[in-house]
């Protein structure tokens, strides 16, 4: 005898689930397959390099601006090539042998650089670019590799003329106690 539910046979409810378990079980294959797929790809992005390029108020005061290199990311950037568009120019470039566009970094790759390393450079001063006819915008791309030789270029838009209008607070530092001493003693020299 074969007992029914709802007038459908054992055999068939049976068959009916095997369905059904099957088809979740396709459902679960899929969504592992993306979970792991997504996985991947962050674990990728948790463990690449990332080489930011960027324009920052400078070290010795706000109105002096400079470049910073920095690899961000966890591993090393190999073979980092970084090109401008325009090529970078200060507004007063006074000594020919440190012209901002011959910088070696812009002009050869770069064979290495390091989780955390940083490269910070003088850019410009804030009040002689303004005065200037330079450009204030700058397309930078960088390109470089990781250790399992995949290749990352990345370009970001530079505009030095982002902070045009701010108010800075005038902080002396150590940098300005150093001028007031070398003043004081060219006095006491004389």
């Amino acid at each position: 005898m074969n007992p029914e539910f709802w007038g459908i046979s054992a055999l068939a409810w049976q068959a009916l689930s095997t369905v059904v378990a099957g088809g979740a079980f396709l459902v679960a294959l899929v969504v592992g397959y993306f979970q792991l797929r997504s996985a991947r790809k962050t674990r990728i992005e948790q463990s690449r390099p990332y080489v930011v390029v960027d324009l920052v108020p400078g070290l010795a005061a706000a109105k002096l601006a400079d470049l910073v290199i920095t690899n961000i990311g966890t591993t090393p950037a190999y073979d980092l090539t970084i090109t401008f568009d325009p090529p970078p120019e200060r507004a007063r470039e006074d000594a020919p042998q440190f012209k901002l566009k011959d910088v070696r970094m812009f002009n050869e790759p770069t064979p290495m650089v390091a989780p955390g390393r940083e490269f910070r450079m003088f850019f410009d001063s804030a009040p002689e670019r303004y005065e200037s006819t330079l450009p204030m915008s700058f397309a930078v791309t960088t390109r470089y590799r990781d250790s399992q030789r995949r290749w990352y270029d990345e370009t970001v838009q530079l505009d030095f003329d982002v902070r045009r209008g701010a108010m800075f607070t005038d902080v002396k530092t150590i940098h300005d106690g150093v001028k007031i001493l070398e003043k004081i003693a060219k006095n006491l020299q004389h």
